[in-house]
């Protein structure tokens, strides 16, 4: 079964395509991830009992 599907009611009615995918929540929060491993957007970093924690305002 694929993990993404485009209604194609909604395009004939309106031009405009839906589409739903069941991956994209998580493949979106793997990569903010990655890049707030990775230092990148991050401005600000809170130490609390010698832990730091990169983080963006």
């Amino acid at each position: 079964m694929p993990s993404e599907h485009c209604l194609s009611i909604q395009e004939m009615l309106t031009g405009q395509r839906l589409c739903h995918s069941e991956s994209h929540n998580d493949t979106v929060l793997a990569a903010l991830n990655q890049q707030r491993s990775d230092g990148i957007l991050c401005d600000v970093t809170l130490i609390a009992e010698e832990q730091k924690f990169h983080a963006h305002k």
